[in-house]
């Protein structure tokens, strides 16, 4: 995957933390990609007609989104003094994920940045609403900044499932392997490629056709439902050419078996 443009939607334009900014500028270097900061700006007091000292709506809302580019401007200054290629962009709109998203397909780049909006620890845990959204509603991938810690050879888990279960698609295995594989090279890190194999009472439970089969065949069944998987993540793994102590096939549900 060749990275052209990394968005990068910062949460506050004046106050993107120094250490968050540095993980960004690092993706954007090592993937040698032009970098773009933008912000989506709102706000509804702007709107309420015959407001106190207003100069009209048009023009108070241009006069926000110049205050805000200034500040980013200032941000990416520091950025371009190093070398790097960062454009800037504040557009009105709302909400603010309708924004980013539309912002991603006038601009097309290859990977979304966010930076989550939470500042405690235990809050950057949970994934806010608009995080949410983005992940349901962006064409490219996102990536969910959490913490300040920095980027040191990551390990990049590219969490696959070659059994396609709820009728995802085949392809969005190859686009999550195509992604890490990027942001691996990117940021000298080691690709790691993981499934976890669904336990066979929950696949029973979720398939008429599977409770159909006799208790005296189950075993047998479950054994090759098993199989099926490795053997895919196998075909993955020489595709992309990740070290086998680096694939990793499990039995458990995904939702806790990945995170542990």
């Amino acid at each position: 995957m060749s990275w052209r443009r990394i968005l990068f939607a910062v949460a506050t334009p004046g106050g993107v933390p120094p250490a968050i900014m540095a993980k960004v500028a690092q993706l954007a270097h090592g993937a040698d990609a032009e970098l773009e900061l933008f912000y989506c700006v709102f706000d509804a007091q702007l709107t309420r007609p015959r407001r106190f000292g207003s100069r009209g709506i048009e023009e108070d809302i241009q006069y926000l989104v110049e205050q805000h580019r200034q500040q980013l401007e200032a941000v990416a200054a520091p950025l371009r003094a190093q070398g790097a290629r960062v454009r800037t962009t504040v557009r009105w709109d709302h909400p603010v994920y309708e924004g980013i998203v539309r912002q991603v397909l006038r601009r097309r780049p290859a990977l979304l940045v966010v930076q989550s909006s939470r500042s405690s620890r235990v809050g950057r845990l949970v994934l806010t609403h608009t995080d949410y959204r983005l992940i349901e509603n962006c064409p490219v991938p996102v990536l969910v900044i959490k913490g300040e810690q920095s980027y040191a050879k990551p390990r990049i888990v590219a969490a696959v499932d070659p059994l396609h279960a709820h009728d995802k698609p085949a392809a969005l295995d190859i686009a999550i392997l195509d992604a890490a594989r990027a942001v691996s090279a990117a940021l000298q890190g080691r690709l790691h490629l993981y499934h976890a194999c669904e336990p066979w009472r929950d696949s029973v439970r979720q398939s008429a056709g599977l409770r159909r089969v006799a208790r005296a065949v189950q075993a047998e069944a479950h054994a090759s439902h098993c199989q099926r998987a490795e053997s895919r993540v196998a075909a993955l793994e020489r595709d992309y050419r990740v070290p086998s102590d680096r694939a990793h096939v499990e039995q458990g549900r995904v939702a806790t078996a990945l995170p542990r």
